[in-house]
């Protein structure tokens, strides 16, 4: 097949593909929402008018802990920095809506992906999603990581539960797990992200073109996916290091740390960006393997049917003038398929471009970095405070 013969294939594949996957994307749109989403779409609100009031809304309870409580200023809560949470959230279910949005998307392009659109395949990824995020799978797991939120700052110290401010403890726990409740459901819909895309294990399981748009062969969908849930991890991180360090844990004030909690303390503030690193390299690492196959399978077609035309056009040149017409002929499949060659040879063997990994690198290893050298800094410092 040559190339004009395959542009018109992807043509039609394309035109049949856009007609799947309207379709699917209004069943999707209308069938598969999670338990938060269909509560958001009853207010009619967007997602960042949506945010901005339940991050409002935790913030007037906070508020409203201060006045009942005895000797305790209504400024108490910026000056200790636990008015953060309420942003930490409201940043944090928008983040959360605008991935599962994106999630579903992510699961129309990748059916439609596919070298064979049958139900079973569409079946497949639609189950992944009714069993590991529609059901009370997401709720388990944001309870989960709420629990272990609010066990870790009970660790750390909370001075309103030393002072007997039990108003603002429980305001304070309770923002705290659903910070933790929220970062605990994106954690579960990556697992399902990553369940997807392990699903797919050899390349025929894929419509690849190496003439597609996107320099991936049209695995840049899943390259998408990734990026953004690694960003976000990353966002969120940079909240939960901010909060970890302004906010007055009273294990900070306290000569005898324990070098457990010190540990835990360090291992939360880092447990985000090992997030985004695990989810931006290692399933993208699945897809590699995909694409390397499918490049060396292509490469290999063509450097064949190279050496036959110049095997032909050797066998031609002995007839002299009457073959002219035939080698012409020839040489200009031949510089077809050496533009096909080099169509190949520029094709990434990752589902990212320049773009994308230039994008994650510029964010990930900066923050990393200033962490890293902010946590070094203070092991360095307790290291003398302890032995001298």
């Amino acid at each position: 097949m040559n190339i004009t013969e395959k542009f018109k294939e992807f043509e039609t594949y394309e035109e049949q593909s856009l007609l799947f996957k309207r379709e699917l994307r209004e069943k999707m749109n209308s069938e598969y929402l999670s338990f938060y989403e269909r509560f958001q779409r009853k207010t009619k609100l967007d997602f960042v008018s949506f945010s901005a009031l339940f991050g409002l809304t935790l913030f007037s309870v906070h508020f409203l802990s201060t006045l009942l409580e005895k000797d305790v200023g209504s400024f108490s809560i910026i000056k200790d920095f636990s008015y953060f949470l309420s942003i930490m959230n409201s940043v944090g279910l928008f983040l959360l809506l605008t991935a599962t949005d994106k999630l579903r998307e992510f699961v129309v392009n990748l059916v439609s992906l596919t070298n064979n659109r049958s139900v079973n395949i569409t079946e497949n990824y639609l189950g992944v999603l009714e069993d590991k995020f529609l059901s009370g799978r997401p709720f388990y797991f944001g309870v989960l990581f709420g629990i272990i939120n609010c066990t870790i700052s009970l660790l750390l110290g909370v001075e309103y539960y030393d002072n007997g401010q039990y108003w603002l403890l429980t305001s304070f726990l309770f923002q705290v797990f659903t910070i933790g409740f929220i970062g605990g459901i994106t954690v579960n819909t990556t697992f399902v992200i990553i369940k997807m895309i392990k699903s797919i294990s050899v390349k025929d399981d894929f419509y690849l073109q190496y003439f597609y748009p996107d320099g991936c062969a049209g695995t840049l969908i899943i390259g998408n996916i990734l990026l953004i849930f690694s960003l976000h991890f990353i966002a969120i991180g940079i909240f939960i290091f901010l909060f970890l360090e302004g906010f007055d844990w009273t294990f900070a004030r306290s000569q005898s740390i324990n070098p457990y909690t010190k540990a835990l303390y360090i291992f939360w503030q880092f447990f985000p960006f090992l997030m985004s690193g695990i989810i931006f390299f290692f399933p993208a690492k699945r897809v590699s393997k995909i694409l390397t196959e499918y490049k060396l399978f292509e490469q290999l077609k063509v450097k064949r049917k190279l050496d036959h035309i110049r095997q032909l056009v050797i066998q031609k040149s002995d007839q002299g003038v009457r073959a002219k017409d035939e080698i012409e002929a020839l040489d200009i499949h031949y510089q077809k398929l050496l533009k096909i060659e080099e169509e190949l040879e520029k094709m990434n063997n990752w589902p990212y471009n320049l773009r994308y990994r230039t994008t994650f690198l510029s964010v990930f290893l900066p923050v990393v970095i200033a962490i890293v050298l902010e946590a070094s800094e203070k092991v360095i410092s307790n290291l003398i405070e302890f032995l001298f």
